[in-house]
């Protein structure tokens, strides 16, 4: 990461926000399944102009604490931007206490410490990237895609119907 790089972003806005040109943001959330015993996680990444880049929805087979599957989701989501070549990012959750984490910088000890350190590796590699919390009903369409996970999907451009209409919330709220 450069000088430029903003590590923190401290804001708790209730809806989605465009990020700025040239920069892609990443929502990501977790989901727990507690009577099937499994977990999902929801990603999907937009631009400026609120299209959507790519989604992600993927069921785990376990049901894992929530920061965990947060955890696990943010780092997919860095996986995806990594592989995507984006350069600059905003990854953006309503885990408050994941981001807190990411926010102090400092050795996590806890079950998520090595996906955190994960994090922290993947968040090296790109010019510009910060982190910031936003409150579920700004994560919406993530949530959608964690809350509705079947297996493995994932996708470009169109999203699936269960998260469509949080997506047109957004971008209807994005141009107020």
């Amino acid at each position: 990461m450069d000088d430029l790089t903003a590590r923190t972003r401290t804001t708790t806005p209730d809806r989605w926000s465009a990020p700025p040109l040239i920069v892609i943001k990443i929502n990501f959330d977790g989901a727990l399944f507690v009577n099937e015993w499994e977990s999902g996680i929801g990603i999907v990444a937009r631009d400026s102009a609120v299209s959507c880049l790519v989604w992600l929805s993927r069921r785990l087979p376990k049901c894992l604490p929530p920061e965990l599957v947060e955890a696990m989701a943010a780092r997919e989501a860095l996986s995806i931007a990594q592989r995507l070549h984006w350069r600059r990012i905003i990854l953006e959750g309503d885990c408050l206490s994941l981001i807190q984490k990411l926010q102090s910088g400092r050795e996590d000890h806890s079950a998520s410490g090595p996906i955190t350190s994960d994090i922290f590796q993947l968040l090296s590699l790109f010019n510009s990237a910060s982190y910031s919390f936003v409150r579920r009903s700004g994560n919406s369409v993530a949530h959608s895609l964690a809350r509705f996970s079947f297996g493995l999907q994932e996708g470009a451009g169109a999203l699936p119907p269960t998260a469509l209409a949080h997506l047109l919330s957004d971008s209807s709220h994005s141009n107020e």
